[in-house]
């Protein structure tokens, strides 16, 4: 049993018994308090978001579509921030917002996080005299999640096993899953996946440029210098949002000076 589900077990009185099994020092106690949906959307997002507005429309488009949508791709594209702007530019389209953390998590552990923490349900540990298995468990928690008239969004940000995701997401059309992972090249019958790419040279200048605020000036005196930083870091967001922020740090840094740093 992973060290995050037991430290998790610990926190919520539950004990993790053989064959994956979660034993939890509760009882199943009648009327259970009533849920209320809610929107969980741990970042802000940037002021400074820029170039994917495309993809924006895609991931909406095909959550309507289908129930699982993976946003795919190396380190630094800024999946996280897509998938935080999407939910924040269009949670008017759900009832509910559900979001897990699922890099070296398991996700049966973030249902249990969301139900017992934040909603403060008691999750039973028998059926009768039979003892619930995991799979039950979560099955459980689900099954308490109020109806809703719109879909729900639940975000799986920064997946590295994607077999739990049919264990633990429940299967009712109204869940949508939309989901950030490295992997690639996913199965088309079950997710429709929506590679991300490198900014475009006009579109990594303008977020450079964006970044320095109102001293962009310095881009606008070394257009070239400043697409040469930007080529430098390969375009990727991640990388053209730390250089700006070190810029904004130092006035008096040219973008020359920079470009010898990097």
């Amino acid at each position: 049993m992973n060290d995050n589900f037991s430290k998790l077990a610990d926190k919520i009185g539950a004990v993790a018994l053989p064959g994956g099994t979660v034993q939890v020092n509760t009882q199943n106690i009648d009327g259970q308090k009533k849920l209320t949906p809610t929107k969980d959307i741990p970042y802000r997002g940037s002021v400074h978001f820029v170039g994917r507005e495309t993809e924006l429309t895609t991931i909406h488009e095909d959550l309507r579509r289908g129930n699982y949508v993976a946003i795919t791709g190396m380190g630094g594209l800024g999946k996280t921030e897509l998938v935080t702007q999407y939910a924040t530019q269009y949670q008017d389209h759900y009832d509910g917002i559900i979001w897990f953390n699922a890099r070296q998590r398991i996700l049966a552990a973030e249902v249990f996080e969301l139900f017992t923490l934040k909603f403060g349900l008691e999750i039973p540990q028998t059926q009768g005299e039979k003892l619930l298995t995991l799979q039950q468990q979560v099955d459980w928690c689900w099954l308490q999640y109020p109806e809703t008239q719109k879909p729900v969004l639940i975000v799986v940000d920064d997946l590295t096993d994607l077999t739990q995701l049919q264990d633990v997401v429940p299967p009712e059309t109204r869940f949508r899953v939309l989901i950030t992972t490295r992997q690639q090249h996913l199965d088309p019958n079950y997710i429709q996946e929506l590679p991300l790419e490198v900014l475009l040279p006009p579109i990594a200048l303008e977020l450079l440029q964006k970044q320095l605020g109102k001293n962009h000036q310095r881009v606008v005196n070394e257009p070239e210098t400043a697409t040469e930083i930007c080529e430098f870091l390969g375009n990727l967001p991640l990388g053209i949002i730390l250089v700006g922020s070190y810029l904004t740090t130092d006035l008096g840094l040219s973008l020359t000076q920079m470009l010898e740093v990097v």
